[in-house]
């Protein structure tokens, strides 16, 4: 499910990729990838300060991970 969220943010659908990551993590709330995906999702359709949360979240919890660095 994570790769279809992935290919519909990357043409443009937003908020079908969001609905998806939404469900993703429904199913497991600490899921990396989506946690990710949903994050970048959100700083896309201007919800930053939900965005930065998650970023926030992700990074106390991978704070060696490089790609949370450069977000």
């Amino acid at each position: 499910m994570n790769e279809w969220a992935n290919i519909y943010l990357q043409n443009g659908l937003s908020d079908m990729a969001l609905k998806i990551y939404a469900a993703i993590l429904d199913l497991d709330p600490r899921y990396f990838p989506a946690r990710l995906g949903m994050a970048e999702t959100l700083s896309i359709l201007y919800f930053n300060s939900c965005a930065i949360e998650i970023y926030q979240e992700l990074l106390q919890n991978f704070p060696q991970n490089a790609k949370l660095m450069l977000a």
